[in-house]
């Protein structure tokens, strides 16, 4: 038993950094997009894009299973997508950030 739990916590953890990851890919690509897009507006896409890649992860296990009712799968697919905004928040706001900041790559004989 606390093996199992051990071997989930595991899980959750690889997962919420991967989706941080992926959270920050999208926010540089939408920086490399569009750069006069505003740092909120980046971020709230980024969040959003991470969202509904995690909601469909699992939207074929719901739709299989819909044993309890479209309306319970619908909701758990509805939790599942809030939680996959919340965990990716972290990753799309300090990419935000530090795309942003003046970098000084290429600016040594200045």
């Amino acid at each position: 038993m606390a093996g199992s739990v051990l071997v989930g916590a595991i899980f959750l953890l690889f997962g919420a950094v991967i989706l941080n990851g992926f959270a920050a890919g999208v926010a540089a690509a939408l920086y490399l997009r569009d750069p006069n897009q505003t740092r909120g507006s980046r971020i709230a896409w980024s969040v959003l894009i991470s969202g509904i890649a995690f909601i469909s992860l699992f939207t074929g296990v719901f739709l299989v299973d819909l044993a309890d009712g479209p309306v319970v799968s619908m909701l758990a697919l509805l939790v599942l997508g809030a939680m996959g905004t919340v965990v990716s928040l972290p990753g799309a706001i300090i990419m935000s950030r530090k795309i942003e900041a003046v970098s000084t790559v290429g600016r040594t004989f200045d």
